[in-house]
């Protein structure tokens, strides 16, 4: 048996109770460490096994995120209650009664912008993690599929999400509209921050004031108007605590970062040692081929070991011969599989935002000052959307440009994505 917490429970009655009937959405949240995945995970076991042969859905943006992260809650909390079940791989956690639990990639791809293959199922209900991360048509589809087996279990719809403040569709569709008391009557929202957990860590919390400003009101304090403080999107960079001199060492891994746009085509070069990062230089090329990109880096950084990274799109085939941009970087330099470390999918651009500002606020980064004159640029001018994205559309515009920012962020999200990692429940 689990014990749960009182905002928990107030939740956990919203999803079983027949007095809640009417409300089939609840967004729970509003901080780090208030037990949101927990919650989501005990209500699909609860439901799971109380209706045998049913069917729910566990979600979140990427199926990879959402194994390494929820998936392993839902462990915890079925090795905490005596849970038993069998999970299969790439299907989902099955109960000796019959229900079971998918887990769905709930992320927008452009090849089914219908998300056609959450339009076949029939559920009885979901639980959304990070909700804020899915794309609102993504959340009304799968809502619109929560219909097996109601009826003859006495059930009405339900879809769980949780998540951290952000000021996106979540924000106009659940928070506002609360805070204004216009929130319709089949939609709830339960504020919950860390202070509402007493078995959280102390460590936990002092984590979370350690964290930038921004990050802090948004982790720590739950303020879902953490975006009003300031448009600037690198808004913890400093050109007095950031900006320096740096010396290439060869005795060090040196860091490759792409963007492959043609005006310019860029690489960010850089190396991390000795619990300090460095930014060695940003080499920016006009009307340039990735061919002549890499020759450069080869003339510039002669005998060095690299590792890569950069933009997805750079997995795309270019040219007859089928090879992509990755595929041209690794044979003109020679490299080995292990040293191309590119994604599967860019970083989220507001979860970005938050990462790169911890970092600048509390990782020794010195960023050289004559070699990487644009990315200083970069954090000085670029703006944020009100989503925390940066504000791109324009590229007549400098401001609207972020080449040189997209390389700096691709470096920390593959190289420093565990610097955030205590905060991602």
């Amino acid at each position: 048996m689990i014990d749960l917490l009182p905002k928990q429970t107030l939740a956990f009655d919203v999803l079983t109770e027949p007095e809640y009937a009417h409300v089939s959405e609840l967004l729970y949240g509003g901080g780090a460490g208030c037990g949101k995945s927990v919650l989501g995970c005990i209500w699909l076991s609860a439901g799971a096994m109380k209706y045998p042969g049913t069917r729910w859905v566990m979600g979140r943006n990427t199926l990879k995120t959402l194994k390494k992260t929820t998936l392993n809650t839902f462990f915890e909390v079925a090795k905490m209650g005596g849970i038993v079940y069998e999970y299969v791989e790439n299907k989902g956690i099955c109960f000796p009664c019959g229900s079971e639990i998918l887990l769905a990639d709930l992320a927008y791809y452009p090849s089914d912008p219908e998300f056609s293959e959450l339009g076949s199922l029939e559920i009885t209900g979901a639980f959304v993690d990070e909700c804020d991360q899915i794309t609102e048509k993504a959340w009304n589809i799968l809502q619109s599929r929560i219909r097996y087996k109601l009826d003859e279990n006495n059930l009405t719809p339900k879809i769980l999400g949780t998540c951290n403040p952000s000021r996106n569709w979540v924000f106009r569709r659940f928070y506002e509209p609360h805070t204004e008391g216009k929130l319709p009557k089949d939609r709830m929202f339960i504020q919950s921050l860390v202070d509402d957990n007493p078995k959280i860590s102390k460590h936990y919390i002092t984590n979370l004031e350690k964290l930038d400003e921004l990050s802090r009101e948004r982790l720590r304090k739950g303020n879902w108007d953490f975006l009003d403080i300031t448009d600037k999107w690198a808004y913890s960079f400093r050109r007095q605590k950031h900006v320096g001199k740096t010396e290439l060492n060869k005795s060090e891994t040196v860091y490759l970062s792409f963007d492959f746009n043609r005006n310019p085509i860029t690489c960010f070069v850089s190396q991390h040692y000795n619990n300090h990062f460095y930014g060695i230089e940003q080499i920016e090329i006009n009307d340039c081929t990735i061919y002549r990109l890499c020759d450069v880096i080869k003339e510039k950084y002669p005998g060095c070991f690299f590792m890569v990274t950069g933009d997805v799109s750079g997995k795309s085939a270019t040219t007859v011969s089928q090879l992509n941009n990755f595929d041209v970087i690794k044979i003109s330099l020679g490299l080995s599989r292990n040293q191309m470390q590119y994604s599967g999918a860019n970083p989220p651009l507001a979860e970005s935002r938050q990462l790169v500002n911890a970092m600048l606020e509390r990782y020794p980064i010195t960023i050289d000052g004559e070699k990487c004159t644009t990315l200083i640029r970069d954090f000085e001018i670029v703006k944020s959307d009100s989503e925390g994205k940066p504000i791109k559309a324009n590229r007549n515009d400098p401001a609207q440009r972020a080449d040189c920012l997209d390389t700096f962020r691709y470096t920390l999200h593959r190289w420093f994505s565990n610097f955030l990692k205590v905060f991602a429940s």
